[in-house]
């Protein structure tokens, strides 16, 4: 065999796998998609998913994000959004398995509220440590007062017994 052969060869083989890689990247969305449809609903049906679009919307219905996400997959959220006063606590629905269009609006409380809330948790543990040391201090002067009554029972009794 001679060199040319080989050439010819090798070049048959390299062009025999370029061909089989572009028929596997053509061929792999439509199984990608299958084998997750399937792997998310048990169904096999479906070869190419549906696209459902995803709107993320601020507070005063401004638009955040808008996303196209295929049918059961999870939408993925702006960065959280601020607002002057409020605290951002998350979106007023679950945005995972996505299976129809969707409008998410960003959900805050007050500061303000947080801050009563707040105040009202020092008034509590105030209230709780004025209570426990005045409790304490009744439990010291019961002591006391055990104490002393003792006492003077025991000098009652001795001057009882003097007097005999």
């Amino acid at each position: 065999m001679t060199f040319k052969n080989h050439i010819g060869k090798i070049s048959a083989v390299f062009l025999t796998m370029l061909l089989v890689v572009n028929v596997v990247c053509a061929l792999w969305p439509s199984f990608y998609y299958q084998t997750q449809a399937a792997d998310r609903t048990g169904r096999y049906d479906e070869i190419t998913p549906d696209y459902y679009y995803v709107t993320f919307n601020d507070w005063d219905g401004s638009e955040l994000k808008v996303i196209r996400v295929p049918k059961y997959y999870d939408a993925i959220p702006p960065v959280d959004p601020s607002r002057e006063g409020y605290t951002f606590v998350g979106w007023d629905q679950d945005f995972s398995s996505v299976q129809h269009d969707m409008i998410i609006t960003a959900q805050y409380t007050s500061d303000e509220l947080a801050q009563a809330s707040l105040l009202g948790l020092w008034i509590w543990l105030g209230v709780l440590a004025v209570s426990v040391t005045a409790f304490i201090f009744i439990k010291k002067q019961e002591k006391k007062l055990l104490y002393t009554k003792e006492k003077n029972k025991e000098q009652h009794n001795d001057l009882r017994q003097n007097n005999k």
